[in-house]
């Protein structure tokens, strides 16, 4: 792909200093745990602790935007904002009322569904067109980034244009491809609330913000099968994980032309239009075909399973 001058937001924002001490504060996803676990009344998985049984599949823990160690490109989160009081508490009452899927031991719902995602004000989280840039600065990145998604290098721009900014309001099981000698390697992994992402147009999870990973749907695994690995964050339990839908597995549509967020700061539910990060304003950029969101929402193979 030829690289232009470089890619811009067309509608910037006048965004805050991504330097500047800003906490975020998800205390409202500890009070999930505690709302959730008194509504349970019986025990529906095992721990999913950590044991030394290595034939288990592996699930790693990320805390809140953790660039991790092999990513595919510097941090594009550009503001974290702490969560309001009200927000916390919009949390708290949504995520009570996810029902515990009992084959999966998570919480399985369409990532189309309203308040699943929050956004902090009017702009981004996440920088769309520096992930841009910094793919089209590395062709050779950027065409192992594009196949772990099964896209060519032709379509990365018009992709991420139509992937939108979003934090998890619930800690998300995806699987995740870090860039390891030259190729990408998935990784069953749960993005702790608050972390930054792209969705696409299903709702579905594709891109880590502080690393650039791109994502994908988990495995159809129960997570009481797993074995986990990291540092647990304050009110994990794998009862309250979110695990995005299959493709053709929830009766609401497939994708959406809007997605209700929750507005982490007045804790109000607001519309947005999906996509647009990119000025695409090069010629032909705007008419790439692009892979089918919901065609593209299916859970990976396992090797050995």
């Amino acid at each position: 792909m030829t690289a232009p001058s470089g890619w811009v937001d067309p509608n910037p924002q006048n965004l805050p200093d991504p330097g500047a001490n800003r906490a975020l504060a998800f205390a409202g996803v500890v009070l999930v745990g505690v709302v959730i676990a008194s509504l349970i009344g019986v025990v529906l998985l095992k721990s999913g602790a950590t044991t030394d049984d290595t034939d288990r599949p592996l699930l790693a823990l990320s805390a809140i935007n953790a660039p991790g160690t092999d990513g595919f490109m510097e941090s594009q989160v550009v503001a974290p904002t702490q969560i309001s009081e009200a927000a916390a508490g919009q949390i708290a009452t949504f995520s009570a009322q996810l029902p515990v899927n009992a084959h999966r031991g998570v919480r399985v719902v369409p990532g189309t569904l309203p308040g699943l995602y929050g956004v902090a004000g009017q702009g981004p989280s996440c920088d769309v067109p520096g992930v841009a840039n910094q793919l089209d600065a590395d062709h050779a990145k950027e065409a192992v980034w594009s196949g772990a998604l099964g896209l060519t290098a032709r379509q990365v721009p018009s992709y991420l244009n139509s992937l939108t900014p979003v934090d998890l309001t619930a800690d998300t099981w995806v699987t995740a491809y870090s860039y390891v000698k030259g190729g990408h390697v998935g990784l069953q992994q749960v993005l702790q609330a608050g972390t930054s992402v792209l969705v696409d147009t299903a709702g579905v999870p594709r891109l880590h913000c502080a690393s650039g990973d791109p994502l994908g749907p988990p495995a159809d695994l129960d997570i009481a099968a797993m074995r986990t690995d990291g540092k647990r964050w304050p009110g994990f339990d794998p009862r309250n994980v979110v695990v995005i839908a299959y493709g053709g597995a929830s009766s609401v549509p497939a994708t959406v032309a809007e997605f209700v967020l929750l507005d982490l700061s007045s804790g109000q539910q607001v519309k947005r239009k999906p996509g647009g990060g990119i000025d695409l304003a090069r010629a032909g950029d705007d008419q790439v075909q692009l892979p089918d969101p919901a065609a593209m929402n299916v859970a990976p193979k396992l090797a050995g399973k």
